[in-house]
């Protein structure tokens, strides 16, 4: 019963100070759509980091077509050596079809026959991608008697893991920095809000009413704002996602990233109201 009642407190009191209440949530809205945007970029420079670190992959080539049997015997050789994370097959005809897709039909017309080789194609863990580890690996891996060669673009790793190392350290500073005030900003719009009533809580102070009952109606109406916030944040990140799909059509699914603002609001609202109304009981 003691929640009902806040509940129906809490919105009774919403509405009666609307306009307050309008701008509380605008204020949060486009907090948590700032921090919602930098998470949607986020995971996306993440996703196309990820395939760039896919299309790192070195080839080994091979002196000719392999059976089934051999196939799966070298296939379990080399996933069990040290910085080989996955291995793929590629047939002679499977490496023809990849060439007429990515160099076009005319151009493998003019070749005769299939002078493609058979190869398999390895990605390798983040720490065998240079240095004395990747050396000794191509070296192992070239002494084997089904080996023609090994090709991996060690310089192009190095520029990507590079890359990578660089943009997840300034993610990380950038987000810490935007979650920061993002939080700044909700909790002195709340307090401010609080501020106005703080009469109204001396007063049920004074007449003898709990902490706990003072406080729930102000967690509640901040669950709900934070909410609503959340919802309009999330409408606002939809929106922008409808004008980047235009220019980047393989973005990351923006479902979690809305839910995740929907909770964070609320979240965020009740632990604000929380701390701003506490100052007032304490007096």
């Amino acid at each position: 019963m003691k929640l009902f009642w806040a509940v129906g407190e809490a919105l009774s009191t919403m509405w009666r100070r609307r306009f307050v209440t309008a701008l509380s949530v605008i204020t949060m809205t486009i907090a948590l759509f700032l921090f919602g945007l930098f998470l949607h970029i986020t995971f996306n420079l993440k996703s196309y980091a990820d395939y760039a670190e896919k299309r790192l992959q070195m080839e080994i080539f091979l002196t000719r077509e392999l059976s089934k049997d051999e196939r799966e015997k070298t296939s379990s050789l080399l996933l069990g050596m040290d910085g080989i994370d996955t291995v793929v097959y590629i047939s002679k005809e499977e490496a023809y079809r990849i060439f007429c897709q990515e160099f076009g039909e005319d151009i493998a017309g003019d070749i005769t026959g299939n002078p493609l080789p058979a190869s398999f194609r390895v990605r390798l863990s983040a720490g065998y991608r240079s240095g004395k580890k990747l050396d000794a690996l191509i070296e192992r891996i070239g002494k084997l008697p089904i080996v023609d060669e090994v090709v991996f673009k060690q310089a192009v790793a190095k520029r990507v893991d590079k890359a990578i190392k660089t943009f997840t350290l300034i993610d990380i500073v950038t987000g810490v920095i935007i979650l920061l005030g993002m939080l700044v900003i909700i909790v002195n719009t709340i307090k401010l809000n609080i501020v106005e009533r703080a009469e109204s809580i001396y007063i049920m102070r004074f007449v003898g009413a709990t902490a706990s009952f003072i406080r729930l109606p102000f967690v509640v109406e901040g669950i709900f704002e934070g909410i609503f916030a959340g919802l309009f944040s999330s409408g606002l990140l939809c929106l922008a996602e409808l004008a980047l799909v235009r220019f980047f059509p393989k973005l990351y699914p923006i479902g979690y990233v809305v839910i995740f603002l929907v909770v964070l609001g609320g979240i965020t609202g009740a632990v604000a109201s929380g701390f701003a109304v506490r100052k007032f009981l304490k007096k």
